[in-house]
């Protein structure tokens, strides 16, 4: 009996550390951006909104309005999301979308995470690359 609880709590202990041992950062959102496309004419419309929310980014994927988009390029498929960091701090997530992209801007007042993500196709480090 006592060896089963041994073995029962060893296997608690790693699924346990499997969880609390994960890459997920959570981030709120306070404004966005969405860049719509009109195919008819080739024009770009712009709309900005206060919005709030929360997005998690965990390894190579970005979790926002309960919707995963990669952060890097899978299958012969580009990247459908990308960051935007400076000085080591997350700024923006833009998303692309069917009919455009939609930028979300992080809440800098409760943005004190340094980020450590090594600069690799997916990051970006600076705020030109948005074309906003």
């Amino acid at each position: 009996m006592q060896g089963i609880l041994l073995v029962l709590i060893a296997v608690l202990a790693v699924v346990l550390y499997k969880l609390l041992s994960g890459q997920k950062l959570t981030y709120t959102y306070i404004r966005t951006t969405k860049k719509e496309l009109n195919w008819n004419d080739n024009s770009e419309f712009f709309t900005s909104e206060q919005e709030n929310g929360f997005l998690t980014i965990d390894k190579a994927m970005l979790i926002v309005e309960e919707e995963e988009y990669a952060l890097k390029a899978e299958n012969d498929s580009p990247p459908e999301a990308f960051l935007n960091i400076q000085q080591g701090r997350l700024i923006s997530v833009r998303v692309k979308l069917l009919d455009g992209e939609k930028t979300y801007f992080i809440d800098p007042e409760n943005n004190t995470i340094k980020l450590s993500i090594p600069q690799t196709s997916f990051v970006f480090t600076t705020f030109q690359t948005l074309a906003i």
